[in-house]
């Protein structure tokens, strides 16, 4: 078994409002409407000069910074795409760049993609088949950054917007007697075979809902928690994903979880910011340090879906 030990992000330098977006994008009334009745508000956008490598770095100082962790005490780090479109050119790879940026000398690195937001999910599974196999392994990183290239991709529909950002956690062995960190008790991930599912995209570059997301969305929710052994009334905190809060309220009513367990918060202050919705809303809720268990979820283009649960109460 692995913990998650801590977390650090960081986000685009500059902050603007959905209006003021939907403005630069001749966006008419009702859309907008629409848009901030699914929660988005506020996002957060690259600035002149700031390039993704420059939004990993921070996210990753962060982090070190925040556990009080040296670089060299790194043994692996796991870097994660949503879009591929943010992967560096060869020869060179984000996941090497940050190694060699922050000093992190001891670390075996590579990277995590093609699942989109669910990448996160699918980076821990590979880090706990490495613990598991590698018993000098102690600390690990896993990191996702991801930007919007184009200006014009980033509300999803009407269900949210994209934020520039970058998040990372902090992953240590489960030991005899280790009480630093959120055991993690199961995860489970779920690929739509039609592949449409959920939001996608069309060939025109704009957002279509699909009326199954939802359901299928309940669904790896209960997976996840199946796989954990975990019932609803042990969940003591839902992080989502930051799209679409009205679909998360229903989620919440049709498994039977309180809805004030649910985080919001973030939905407005930081908007969809990619895989790191998860890291960085397990940081803001304080859910680290809070008696109990934590549903961590998301889902992607393409009908991707997955999550873990974590038991919380340990981690600094």
């Amino acid at each position: 078994m692995i913990r998650l030990a801590g977390t650090g992000y960081a986000l685009a330098s500059q902050g603007s409002t959905v209006q003021r977006w939907a403005e630069s994008q001749s966006w008419v009334e009702p859309q907008v409407a629409a848009l901030l009745a699914s929660g988005a508000a506020h996002y957060h956008h690259a600035g002149a000069g700031e390039t993704l490598p420059d939004i990993a770095e921070a996210g990753l100082r962060a982090l070190l910074a925040r556990q009080e962790i040296a670089p060299e005490a790194i043994d692996l780090l796991v870097v994660y795409h949503t879009s591929v479109c943010n992967t560096l050119p060869a020869p060179f790879t984000l996941a090497g760049e940050l190694r060699r940026r922050v000093g992190l000398r001891n670390a075996q690195h590579f990277s995590v993609f093609q699942q989109h937001c669910v990448s996160w999910v699918h980076g821990l599974s590979v880090m706990q088949a490495l613990f598991a196999r590698r018993p000098t392994l102690r600390h690990a990183v896993l990191l996702g950054a991801d930007s919007i290239l184009d200006e014009g991709l980033r509300a999803i529909g009407t269900n949210g917007i994209q934020t520039d950002a970058s998040a990372a956690m902090l992953i240590t062995r489960d030991s005899a007697g280790a009480g630093w960190g959120a055991p993690l008790l199961g995860l489970a991930t779920y690929n739509d075979a039609r592949g449409g599912v959920g939001t996608g995209i069309l060939n025109n570059d704009r957002y279509v809902n699909d009326d199954t997301y939802l359901w299928s969305l309940i669904s790896t929710m209960r997976r996840v928690m199946k796989a954990a052994g975990t019932k609803p009334a042990d969940i003591t905190r839902v992080l989502p994903h930051n799209v679409n809060l009205p679909a998360w309220r229903t989620a919440m009513t049709a498994i039977g979880i309180p809805a004030d367990r649910l985080f919001t918060g973030n939905f407005g202050r930081v908007g969809h910011a990619f895989g790191s919705d998860a890291t960085i809303n397990l940081q803001d809720s304080e859910a680290l340090a809070e008696p109990g268990r934590a549903l961590l979820v998301s889902s992607g283009l393409g009908g991707c879906f997955g999550g873990c649960v974590i038991q919380t109460g340990g981690a600094a």
